[in-house]
């Protein structure tokens, strides 16, 4: 770093003042008359003269600017070196060391001056930025660049208002800190806020078109046109509940007749399998009795079968003429009925025959 005393020809009032040195206020107007009438009585301190310096081709007052506003009210030129370190570097140090500033101030002027971390620079240029010397410390510089960065700049101004406030001794780091959590806070939640609604909007835009076009001909609020959507979905969801209440109770009444038909269907099943066991098992019972009396008959015809191996029995027909009556009043068989039955037996030998032929396999 160099100082030079020689002033160059230049009009020390009509400088401009390099933006980073308005990030401190102005002295009010008692302190800096007070300071004015000190400068008319004793002169102007040489060993606090006005630092000024070119930058981008332009020469600018760094440091001094109450000094410049007394030294005028006094009618005084004060007295002005002119340096080549970096501007905003200058700025930093001349208003952190020497300035009667809180450490809460001295970290937003740290902030404003330099929004982001300086990493990699040259230590000779930036060297650490917080230390016992500067009177802040990390965490307060970080708190102050958080209410830089979360604060808007109006239109037309360099830095935001609460920054300013906070330079101009009205308002603390820590208050303003703490409402910037609160607005960003808030800021979030609207923004949340804003981007459901522009969902919903976009959702009432497909769905009900119709109230999207009142929103947009600000007929409707997007609030009414959420609201009616709603109450339509809630509708139309009542409605799709009260046919599935109906379809429901259709099908429980289906299913009902189809469980009674499918009983009447399993209970005729069940009867037409209880006839048919009743009946095997009465042609069982048949075939067991008619074959008992086959059995019987044929024991009966071959005891009875004496007549045929004896046919000396039933030869000289003559001899048994007239006994007919006496056999009737015996055994109470019609005559009628007797040779019927005997055509029947001729008529049946073949398949008795066939009948007893078969039984040999049992």
């Amino acid at each position: 770093m160099t100082e030079q005393n020689v002033v160059p020809d230049i009009d020390v009032f009509a400088l401009p003042v390099f933006a980073d040195a308005n990030i401190w206020s102005m002295w009010p107007a008692d302190k800096l008359n007070e300071l004015a009438e000190d400068i008319k009585d004793n002169g102007f301190d040489h060993r606090y003269p006005i630092t000024i310096a070119e930058v981008d081709g332009v020469m600018m007052l760094l440091d001094g600017r109450n000094r410049r506003e007394a030294a005028k009210i006094a009618g005084i030129v004060p007295p002005v070196i002119v340096t080549d370190v970096d501007p905003k570097l200058a700025v930093h140090r001349s208003n952190n060391q020497n300035r009667d500033a809180t450490p809460g101030q001295k970290a937003m002027a740290t902030a404003m001056a330099f929004p982001e971390t300086q990493r990699g620079k040259r230590n000779d240029l930036f060297p650490q930025e917080t230390s016992q010397e500067t009177g802040f410390n990390k965490a307060t510089l970080s708190k102050a660049r958080y209410v830089l960065r979360n604060n808007p700049i109006p239109d037309g101004a360099d830095y935001p208002d609460r920054c300013l406030a906070i330079m101009a001794g009205s308002l603390s780091l820590t208050e303003a800190y703490e409402l910037t959590q609160a607005d960003v806070k808030w800021r979030e939640i609207e923004a949340k806020e804003r981007a459901e609604n522009a969902a919903k909007l976009a959702d009432v835009r497909i769905r009900y078109p119709n109230l999207a076009a009142l929103v947009d001909d600000e007929r409707l609020t997007l609030a009414q046109a959420i609201a009616s959507a709603e109450q339509s979905d809630r509708d139309a969801a009542e409605e799709v509940a009260r046919l599935a209440r109906i379809a429901a109770e259709k099908e429980r009444l289906a299913q009902e007749e189809a469980d009674r038909l499918q009983a009447e269907e399993d209970a005729k099943l069940a009867e037409a399998e209880r006839q048919k066991v009743e009946a095997d098992r009465q042609i069982k019972a048949n075939y067991e009795a008619n074959r008992a009396a086959f059995h019987s008959a044929l024991s009966q015809l071959f005891y009875g079968a004496g007549i045929v191996h004896n046919p000396a029995s039933c030869q000289d027909p003559e001899k048994w003429k007239g006994s007919w009556t006496m056999f009737h009043n015996r055994y109470q068989h019609p005559i009628q009925e007797f040779r019927d039955r005997l055509q029947c037996l001729q008529e049946r030998i073949p398949f008795i025959l066939e009948t007893l032929e078969s039984m040999r396999d049992e």
